[in-house]
């Protein structure tokens, strides 16, 4: 695998009135190709900040790469995967996008049901890249679709899913984000 990124004797520390605490020390993190690390953790300001850092991809002989780094996840929920990827030439942000899909993915495990099936599907035709990604979870309720790019908003306020809010509002502002209101 292909070191992309390389970082040594990190550390965090935080004060709690006049001592400092330090909550991280002397960590070594590599990421290598096509790996995906999130860091999430205070800022201070009482909020969550979050780092995602995703290694360049190879490209893809298969989509089971999107799915590697959650498989503990579909296993325990028994869930069935129907992939259908079409091998298509994109010209972009790939690392961007791969973020995209890698949130869409991780939320169609968190809000399946057990024993479900994830359906992750990817077509050009008339020169339109189409990448659907469904399951067979209740879905977003109507009143809350206008809403899943802001940020530090949960359509399921009972906060019995794991997760920060922040998913699609870290990519509001690509295109293809906007184009998802068309398909939910």
């Amino acid at each position: 695998m292909t070191e992309v990124l390389n970082m040594q004797n990190i550390f965090k520390s935080f004060y709690m009135g006049e001592e400092e605490l330090e909550v991280l020390h002397d960590v070594n993190l590599t990421v290598n190709s096509g790996e995906f690390l999130s860091i999430l953790g205070p800022s201070g300001s009482g909020k969550s900040t979050m780092m995602n850092i995703i290694g360049c991809l190879d490209v893809p002989t298969s989509g089971k790469y999107l799915l590697s780094g959650n498989e503990g996840d579909w296993t325990k929920k028994n869930l069935n995967l129907d992939i259908d990827l079409e091998k298509i030439s994109y010209l972009g942000d790939e690392h961007l996008l791969q973020q995209v899909w890698l949130n869409l993915i991780q939320n169609a495990i968190k809000f399946s049901n057990q024993n479900g099936v994830i359906r992750v599907a990817l077509h050009k035709s008339d020169g339109i890249i189409r990448v659907d990604i469904a399951d067979n979870g209740k879905g977003i309720p109507d009143k809350d679709k206008q809403r899943i790019f802001d940020r530090f908003y949960k359509a399921d306020k009972s906060r019995s899913k794991d997760g920060n809010g922040l998913g699609l509002a870290r990519f509001s502002f690509l295109p293809a984000c906007l184009s998802l209101m068309a398909l939910q």
